[in-house]
């Protein structure tokens, strides 16, 4: 059984994280978005085949640093976005409850 107060925890979490998981999510794609200009730069930098120079620009230093922070980003907004949805699983299944005491 949920009771009203894990309910009530969980229902502040999601509130209290609204605007954190929104700025997660903004870091992610400004990550990412930092991660393809840098990749783009060597990439324009580099001579040869086409594929030669996506090689070689994606094992720039610069492009690899690049890549860690936007992994690391994505991981901290899928944390948060894990913990809310369980959040609102504990919600649902208080409903549930709550609901089938009503039915008897």
């Amino acid at each position: 059984m949920i009771s009203e107060e894990k309910l009530e925890q969980a229902l502040n979490r999601i509130v209290d994280t609204d605007v954190l998981a929104a700025e997660k999510k903004v870091e992610v794609e400004r990550r990412k978005f930092v991660m393809n200009r840098v990749m783009d730069a060597h990439f324009i930098s580099n001579t040869g085949s086409v594929e030669a120079r996506k090689a070689e620009a994606r094992c720039s230093e610069e492009y690899q640093q690049a890549e860690a922070q936007y992994l690391n980003a994505y991981l901290d907004a899928e944390e948060l976005n894990n913990e809310r949805k369980s959040c609102a699983l504990i919600v649902e299944v208080y409903r549930t409850q709550s609901a089938n005491r009503r039915m008897g």
